[in-house]
């Protein structure tokens, strides 16, 4: 705000992307499934709070596991979080709230496939304005458009 205040830019452009029932979701993303005679697992990533910073890290999970206590009590994973069946034949993990996710699969936190989806059209963006300028320059006596992006993480 304050360079669109000083002059230095002619207008603000704020995109978003929020998904509905989304708001404070746990990340979750499901890198693979292990089924071996005696026992069966997946390999998680998940968000596990350290001493001074939260890190996304892998963890190997089975049936009954608590992702609330694997991320050391992130409050993000305390419902719904319980690993309630591993399905190696059909790839994927069901959690105790009903949710299920598949190998590749990813719920919360941020993806790459909204980042693109923003930065492409704010590329379509600034080409269009490009183009409109009788110029053909972007920018005018030196003040131009900021394009700033809101993302809302999802989760569970």
């Amino acid at each position: 705000m304050q360079a669109y205040d000083l002059g230095l830019v002619k207008q603000i452009e704020v995109d978003s992307v929020i998904s509905e029932k989304s708001f404070n979701q746990p990340f979750i993303r499901v890198e693979s499934i292990k089924a071996l005679k005696t026992k069966l697992t997946a390999k998680l990533t998940i968000d596990i709070a350290g001493a001074k910073e939260i890190r996304r890290k892998p963890v190997t999970v089975k049936n009954g596991d608590n992702l609330f206590d694997l991320s050391k009590e992130r409050e993000q994973y305390r419902e719904g979080c319980i690993i309630n069946e591993i399905n190696a034949e059909d790839g994927y993990v069901e959690f105790s709230n009903g949710k299920r996710l598949e190998i590749g699969a990813t719920q919360g936190g941020y993806q790459d496939d909204i980042m693109s989806t923003l930065l492409r059209k704010r590329n379509q963006d600034c080409a269009k304005q490009t183009c409109d300028q009788p110029s053909g320059r972007r920018f005018t006596a030196g003040i131009g458009t900021l394009q700033n992006f809101l993302r809302w993480s999802s989760g569970m």
